[in-house]
């Protein structure tokens, strides 16, 4: 069977080969995991990945409103800190 690839796929794959592989891997996580990967992320890391995460954030149906802003204040640093 042959295989052709449209204009939509063909944007796709290039999309994907401009992302770093921390960027692919995150990528296929949920949001949740990717908040995770936020945490350890370095400052360089996480300027990389800041738009990701947040367009992951707004597009999750299993994320509550209420933890959509919570993430979005720790993605842009206006998070409370956490209790001692």
């Amino acid at each position: 069977q042959r295989g052709e690839l449209n204009a939509a796929a063909v944007h796709v794959m290039l999309e994907k080969v401009r992302m770093t592989p921390l960027q692919f891997q995150v990528h296929f996580m949920t949001a949740e995991a990717a908040m995770r990967v936020w945490a350890v992320a370095n400052p360089a890391e996480r300027e990389m990945l800041r738009a990701a995460i947040n367009s992951k954030i707004s597009a999750s149906k299993t994320v509550t409103p209420k933890a959509k802003a919570e993430m979005r204040a720790t993605l842009n640093g206006t998070a409370a800190p956490a209790a001692p």
